[in-house]
């Protein structure tokens, strides 16, 4: 059953290949496009006009997430970071003691 289906695909790619042509397209001119703030009324405006001169205009909020949440997660405790290194001077004499958290 495999090979039937395998001997049909290639006969049917054959012929597909024969008959298929490629159409030349026209070169198309790059078009640019820009992203800006959306301001009502005004940014209608600026799009109608950035068009003209053949500019797409992507309107963008101005409020997003990240400026309304700059920290949406609290930091981890300094005693439950991993891979830091940290140093902690004696208070009876001049020792230190230098260590690293867990990975």
């Amino acid at each position: 059953m495999a090979t039937r289906t395998i001997s049909f695909i290639r006969r049917f790619g054959c012929k597909k290949e024969k008959n298929f042509q490629r159409i030349p397209q026209p070169p198309h001119p790059s078009q640019k496009r820009i992203s800006l703030p959306y301001i009502k009324g005004a940014s209608e405006a600026i799009g109608r006009n950035l068009k003209k001169k053949g500019i797409t205009v992507a309107h963008k909020p101005t409020n997003t997430l990240n400026l309304l949440l700059p920290k949406p997660k609290d930091r981890p405790p300094r005693e439950k970071a991993q891979g830091v290194v940290y140093k902690i001077k004696c208070s009876d004499c001049e020792a230190t003691y230098i260590g690293e958290t867990k990975t």
